[in-house]
């Protein structure tokens, strides 16, 4: 329980250090509890500690490899690793989260990220514009706090999603034969 409140803090942009101290003390109550493992990985990503992240989503996935929060964890896997630079093995990890949350904002944000950082832009313009339709970054202001990061993403947004904003708004349809114009 004290995980799952834990997670509250971090998905509303609560504190921090309060989630913090809610998952140590879960994890002394229960060290192999799998859902504060998962929770204090997300605590970890928002408190800027991705090698502490890393090894508590490795370790809550090794004990139920099929969990319903693998694509989750993947996700925080694979911010944990942009954070240390590792951007290929990050890559790898959010293209097999995306599969699975095709619509996530932090997992599209996480994957535009770690393509821009790579030198793919073009593979980041897809995820981007995705991201933009479901409303940019606020929904991921909480979790994705480093500043390096968030530039990242906001250039790239800036950049691949924000003119086909412009384009889709010019399209027009076809209109269908013998249609009055009125």
């Amino acid at each position: 329980m004290l995980g799952y409140a834990a997670g509250t803090l971090v998905g509303i942009g609560g504190d921090i250090d309060i989630a913090d101290q809610l998952i140590e003390r879960a994890l002394e109550i229960h060290p192999a509890s799998g859902a504060s493992l998962f929770w204090g990985g997300w605590v970890d990503i928002a408190r800027a500690k991705p090698a502490r992240a890393i090894t508590r989503f490795e370790q809550a996935l090794r004990m139920n490899p099929r969990s319903a929060v693998r694509p989750q964890a993947l996700t925080g896997i694979g911010l944990g690793l942009l954070a240390c630079g590792e951007v290929a093995r990050a890559r790898t990890a959010l293209r097999e989260a995306v599969q699975y949350l095709p619509h996530a904002p932090v997992t599209l944000a996480a994957l535009v990220v770690a393509f821009t950082l790579n030198g793919e832009e073009q593979e980041a313009a897809p995820y981007a514009i995705r991201l933009r339709a479901l409303g940019g970054t606020r929904s991921i202001d909480a979790i994705i706090r480093d500043p390096r990061m968030r530039a990242v993403l906001d250039t790239a947004l800036d950049r691949y999603a924000r003119p086909q904003a412009d384009k889709a708004s010019l399209h027009t349809t076809p209109r269908i034969s013998g249609e009055s114009s009125r």
